[in-house]
């Protein structure tokens, strides 16, 4: 008999950092490249397999630990019985926590104890009253367990990071303007942020105002240009083109979407 695999949503959208599925995957069901909607932690909990983020492909077994990042593209493949949990998550929080683990190492990570039980206990007793505490528990958790960037590597980074999330939703503010404020050329400062996150800093700016969009929304705001305005993005027609890149669905599509969820 095949297994069946095991996913459970959470519908709570009322905070920074929202764990949407907490998922035990038994089936090769991701086994076709995509592009990843929101960041996806994941451990893998039986057999082997193969991963390919941004057409790097690296061996996966059990007790790995791994990140897919919003807007890779991927595939997980099995070689051998392979099983695996994940939480996808989003918010403004979420790159702050993927900021705390080296984003210029291995793809896979090895976490120092056996975190298995505690995921897949999460994930069995996981329902529609407590799934968003278990799942945002079950990924804090193991974010604590990563190692995190030496401090000396990533001071101008983490300062360009917290520059950019205290100016973003100004719509004049770019790397130019990030530049200035920190006292460095351009130029450098592009090239440094690159290395660390592995995206340019102009996507990077696009997505945090597109996560704060996608926030706001939940929030109950209704109308996109107040929505782009609060987010960063000066002109609502550009905004909602890219908004429909990103996430696949115009600004009114999605906030519809959550209004009939919320209702479910």
């Amino acid at each position: 008999m095949e297994k069946q695999n095991v996913c459970k949503y959470n519908f709570n959208r009322s905070s920074d950092l929202i764990c949407t599925n907490f998922v035990h995957e038994r089936n090769e069901s991701q086994h076709e490249e995509s592009i990843a909607k929101c960041h996806g932690l994941y451990v893998v909990i039986n057999g082997s397999g193969t991963l390919s983020v941004q057409e790097k492909q690296k061996d996966i077994k059990r007790g790995d630990i791994f990140l897919i990042r919003r807007g890779s593209r991927f595939f997980i493949r099995s070689s051998d019985s392979l099983e695996y949990c994940y939480v996808k998550f989003h918010g403004r929080r979420s790159d702050e926590l993927i900021e705390r683990i080296d984003s210029c190492g291995d793809t896979v990570y090895r976490s120092e104890s056996d975190i298995i039980p505690f995921w897949t206990h999460c994930i069995d007793v996981a329902e529609k009253g407590n799934v968003d505490l278990l799942s945002e528990s079950v990924l804090l958790y193991t974010f604590a367990q990563l190692k995190p960037m030496p401090p000396e590597q990533s001071s101008l980074f983490s300062t360009m990071v917290e520059v950019t999330h205290d100016n973003f939703s100004d719509s004049d503010f770019n790397l130019l303007s990030l530049a200035a404020k920190i006292g460095y050329d351009d130029k450098y400062i592009s090239s440094v942020f690159k290395k660390h996150k592995g995206i340019t800093y102009s996507r990077y700016l696009r997505e945090l105002r597109l996560q704060h969009a996608v926030f706001l929304m939940e929030q109950g705001l209704v109308s996109i240009k107040n929505i782009a305005i609060l987010s960063g993005f000066g002109d609502p027609l550009y905004f909602s083109k890219v908004f429909k890149t990103a996430y696949g669905s115009t600004p009114k599509e999605y906030i519809k979407k959550i209004q009939t969820e919320s209702k479910e």
